[in-house]
């Protein structure tokens, strides 16, 4: 790899072994990082938004060299495939990437906060419809 990369795993063990780590941080250099715990809800949706640029582009990409070729062959080496389809990925900017995890980030705390309002809200509806029942049960009495 020409640039420093990062691996990011979640947490969950049988994803990835050390011995895995070991080879991809021997053969690529890259810096392995752990998502903390629990930060799926979070991390998810990026990776929808940093896939949905990586598509289009490698669709693009894929395009442009379909039409450049007037013949078209199955006979694809492995290293050919890899090399497609890590070409995309030098396209898809750092910055975009971090502006969609970003967004994600903020739309996750903003959802948090107007739940906490909302059962806030809920309890204090439910509190005074209770209330309610109580008056109607004894004016029934």
């Amino acid at each position: 790899m020409d640039a420093p990369s990062v691996l990011l795993l979640d947490i969950f063990d049988t994803h990835v072994s050390k011995k895995d780590i070991g080879v991809v941080t021997k053969k690529t250099s890259a810096l392995v990082c752990w998502l903390p715990a629990n930060s799926t809800a979070v991390s998810q949706p990026s990776d929808v938004g940093v896939m949905k640029h990586l598509k289009k582009k490698s669709t693009a990409l894929w395009v442009a060299e379909t039409r450049k070729s007037t013949k078209v062959t199955a006979d694809v080496g492995r290293s050919t495939a890899t090399t497609e389809k890590c070409a995309p990925w030098g396209l898809v900017g750092v910055e975009e990437c971090a502006c969609v995890i970003n967004e994600r980030v903020e739309l996750h705390q903003n959802n948090a906060t107007s739940t906490e309002a909302t059962e806030e809200e809920r309890k204090k509806a439910a509190a005074k419809r209770k209330k309610q029942n109580q008056v109607i049960v004894r004016a029934n009495d």
